[in-house]
């Protein structure tokens, strides 16, 4: 029985450790650094963003977390964030769809200033831990570079995916990383210049 257990404990030790360890595998990741990789993400887009905050996080906290994610995509597609637009953001409500809409109502005077409005809030949410609606607003919980640059990877069609960045969880199991796959990055690539007010 003891021998049973052991062999399950290895295989299951075994598993995470290729699962976690190989979750970059069919990623850019290792692509990052090549000449022609970072020739292929010219010029480099300057996404504005509308930013708005319920006051859950810092200013300070935003800053930071887009800074890093900007970082990220600029690396593997050449798009740089740049902040456009404060607000302050009360949502009434905890429903993603009508916490877009609320967010639409409040950036509408400025709707064609900026690309992408992405909200900011701490409240727990049943049905996920981002969001994206109209492939333009944004509303991230899960206060993370994945969570954002995975929604952001919706704002530029990209669907779900088994692995990289667009896999849609990111257990141990999920083959979920910080970075596109080939076929995700290509997606982006294409739609990389796409005017966000038209939608």
């Amino acid at each position: 029985m003891a021998n049973k257990a052991l062999k399950l404990a290895i295989v299951i030790i075994i598993g995470l450790l290729l699962t976690t360890g190989c979750a970059t595998i069919g990623t850019v990741k290792s692509l990052l650094d090549e000449p022609s990789f970072q020739q292929e993400n010219l010029p480099v887009r300057e996404l504005k963003l509308a930013v708005a905050t319920d006051g859950s996080r810092s200013r300070k906290n935003i800053e930071e977390l887009i800074k890093k994610t900007s970082d990220l995509m600029e690396k593997q597609v050449g798009v740089r964030l740049i902040i456009s637009h404060w607000f302050d953001i009360y949502w009434r409500s905890k429903d993603w769809d009508e916490m877009t809409d609320i967010f639409a109502a409040r950036v509408q005077n400025c709707k064609n200033e900026f690309d992408v409005a992405v909200g900011f809030t701490n409240w727990n949410m049943v049905r996920s831990q981002a969001f994206v609606k109209k492939n333009r607003y944004i509303i991230i919980r899960n206060f993370t570079v994945h969570a954002f640059a995975h929604e952001l990877g919706h704002a530029f069609l990209v669907g779900h995916s088994r692995s990289g960045l667009m896999a849609p969880n990111t257990g141990p199991f999920s083959g979920a990383t910080d970075f596109f796959t080939a076929e995700d990055r290509e997606r982006v690539l294409i739609n990389k210049w796409r005017n966000f007010t038209k939608d």
